[in-house]
């Protein structure tokens, strides 16, 4: 059995994550770790109790972390010296913070994603050959939408598909939505745009547009649970990977 630590297990993804690794067969958690802060701290959760601190880190085989950044940080630096596997789905690092993480991964393997959605990993692969395949006479737009509490804008995942479509043709650049106010549509610009109401799980949009013809790739989530199986699975590839930066996709 795959030991698992949980790192913001009371938060909205760490509850789904808790009982989705309840229904496998080969992962069992051994933390649910929250912030000292925490109103669950203490409190029972089956024939668990939350903590804030892994007490035996023989009983760890690996961490999946949905905090926060800066739970995560501090996270981080117990598995580095634990010497434990780190997925992170928590996002909205800065660049300073996301070097602290590359840094660390030299000495443990880390699984960073914005998005752990297995069709937002097949999207990405899609979007690769899409950006091979057309020119500079397309424009590009993408569209984000999620739930009104969401904190980071545009989100991790909308800038991580800039980010293929930079990878492709490294004149592209990204403009926000004040690109609007007065001025008009410039040539190599990829507009992200962020939205945010109710509930909504996760819709990623991405829009090539020409004079003649557009071409659109899109991605909605129904359910956050696919994030949680998402980290399952990769928590079950990450374990015995020598230290290094991983992405998602790499399970694929």
């Amino acid at each position: 059995m795959i030991k698992v630590c949980i790192i913001g297990a009371a938060g909205r993804l760490g509850s789904i994550l808790t009982d989705a690794i309840r229904e496998t067969q080969d992962l069992v958690i051994s933390y649910l770790i929250v912030d000292e802060q925490s109103k669950s701290l203490g409190q029972k959760n089956q024939n668990l109790t939350y903590t804030h601190y892994i007490e035996n880190p023989d009983e760890v085989d690996i961490i999946i972390d949905f905090s926060t950044r800066e739970s995560a940080l501090l996270h981080l630096q117990t598995a580095i010296k634990y010497n434990k596997p780190y997925v992170i789905g928590t996002t909205g690092f800065s660049d300073i913070e996301l070097n602290i993480i590359k840094c660390a991964a030299k000495e443990i393997p880390i699984m960073h994603s914005h998005n752990f959605s297995y069709g937002i990993a097949v999207l990405k692969k899609v979007l690769e050959v899409t950006c091979k395949a057309l020119d500079e006479s397309f424009d590009i737009e993408i569209l984000e939408t999620h739930h009104r509490n969401k904190l980071d804008s545009p989100s991790g995942t909308a800038i991580n598909l800039f980010n293929t479509i930079k990878h492709n043709n490294p004149r592209y650049y990204p403009v926000t939505d004040e690109r609007y106010q007065g001025e008009k549509r410039k040539m190599r610009e990829v507009g992200i745009m962020s939205q945010r109401g109710g509930n909504i799980c996760g819709e990623h949009e991405i829009r090539f547009i020409s004079d003649h013809e557009e071409i659109y790739l899109g991605h909605k989530a129904f359910d956050r649970k696919i994030f949680a199986l998402g980290a399952i699975k990769a928590a079950r590839w990450l374990i015995g990977k020598p230290g290094g930066l991983y992405e998602f996709e790499e399970i694929l």
